[in-house]
């Protein structure tokens, strides 16, 4: 039995003065602040650790133009409502993985 290949989502590059910014906004959200027991390289560490994991993530939603709210409140800097729209994109995907 055939099945018809998926197409690909068209994608639309977030100008980078506006990605690394909401990137940033995101992963803030997702790690909360530091806590005070861990060492600024410890959190930086972890930061980067995290930014590898997410960003291309991130960057692939906010391309997509199906997510065009979301592009459309990035562009309107309400990163807020933008972030909670991603992070839910990224729990569900991390969980479509899982499964």
């Amino acid at each position: 039995m055939d099945q018809e290949p998926k197409s690909k989502p068209i994608m639309e590059s977030l100008p980078t003065e506006m990605r690394a910014p909401f990137q940033s906004f995101v992963l803030k959200k997702i790690l909360g602040e530091k806590s005070e027991s861990m060492t600024q390289e410890e959190w930086d560490m972890k930061t980067l650790k995290w930014f590898d994991i997410y960003a291309k993530d991130i960057s692939d939603i906010i391309d997509n133009t199906e997510n065009k709210k979301i592009r459309d409140l990035i562009i309107a800097g309400k990163y807020e409502e933008a972030s909670v729209l991603v992070i839910k994109i990224l729990d569900a995907e991390k969980w479509a993985k899982a499964a």
